[in-house]
């Protein structure tokens, strides 16, 4: 698909500007090549001519909202508070996208020298509001940069010490079973025929992380039900699970 030549060479300025001044006046002095659909669409080409550079398609994503966001905001607001080019944004992103809270420890160890800084908080700032409609990252957005927050306030190791941890499958499986359970009843029973497991320290640590994990996603009824599940079950090791559950029956 071709597009007119003058579209192009306007993205095409926009996207190779070299600071954030000088890309807001090329979409000020280009607005009505730039803030249009047809704009768009070859950003959209570009992103996927570099779909096997991964940095680069990064890159192309972030400056194709930008625009994005001038459209539906204004310029001004799109642009208000926008980070400086040598930003470490592909250092953050990349820690975003760990697969594994392992990874992601590794990731802040070995690159604390950029992801412990303000520059890369600022980077945050920026994703939240280039990603404002999209509520799942936002949230993964969120707990990721709360994560950096505690290990600049307590130290790596301290700020993973509730992600981090090896959970053998019988404690995960039991207790997401009893957090799970449809009823009180069944909380107890499972509670009875695990409790060799679920009153060890590995249950109770993962627990916590999982109660972690819960109030970062702001999930008021998962959070709920967790917390009281989790008194029943401190409950139930101090003074035995009938004296745990008698208010539940």
């Amino acid at each position: 698909m071709s597009y007119p030549e003058k579209t192009v060479e306007a993205v095409m300025a926009y996207v190779n500007a070299t600071t954030w001044e000088h890309k807001k006046n090329i979409v000020r002095a280009n607005r009505g090549e730039l803030l249009t659909d047809t704009a768009d669409s070859v950003l959209n080409k570009l992103i996927e001519d570099y779909r096997d550079d991964e940095e680069a398609a990064k890159i192309l994503q972030m400056y194709r909202d930008l625009l994005s966001a001038c459209r539906e905001d204004g310029i001004d607001l799109a642009f208000h508070g926008v980070v400086p080019l040598d930003i470490p944004i592909n250092e953050v992103i990349d820690y975003i996208n760990a697969k594994e809270w392992s990874d992601a420890k590794q990731m802040v160890i070995d690159k604390r020298d950029i992801l412990l800084t303000e520059e890369a908080d600022q980077v945050f700032s920026l994703l939240l509001q280039r990603h404002r409609d999209n509520p799942d990252l936002i949230d993964k957005i969120k707990e990721s940069r709360e994560l950096l927050a505690r290990c600049r306030r307590e130290g790596i190791d301290a700020a993973f010490s509730d992600r981090c941890i090896e959970v053998p499958e019988n404690v995960a499986n039991a207790l997401w079973g009893y957090i799970n359970a449809p009823t009180w009843n069944e909380a107890e029973q499972i509670i009875r025929a695990n409790q060799d497991i679920l009153f060890t320290d590995v249950a109770q640590n993962f627990f916590s992380m999982l109660l972690r994990l819960a109030e970062t996603k702001n999930d008021r009824g998962m959070l709920s039900l967790m917390l009281s599940r989790r008194e029943a079950l401190l409950r139930a090791k101090k003074k035995g699970i009938d004296d745990a559950f008698r208010d539940y029956r």
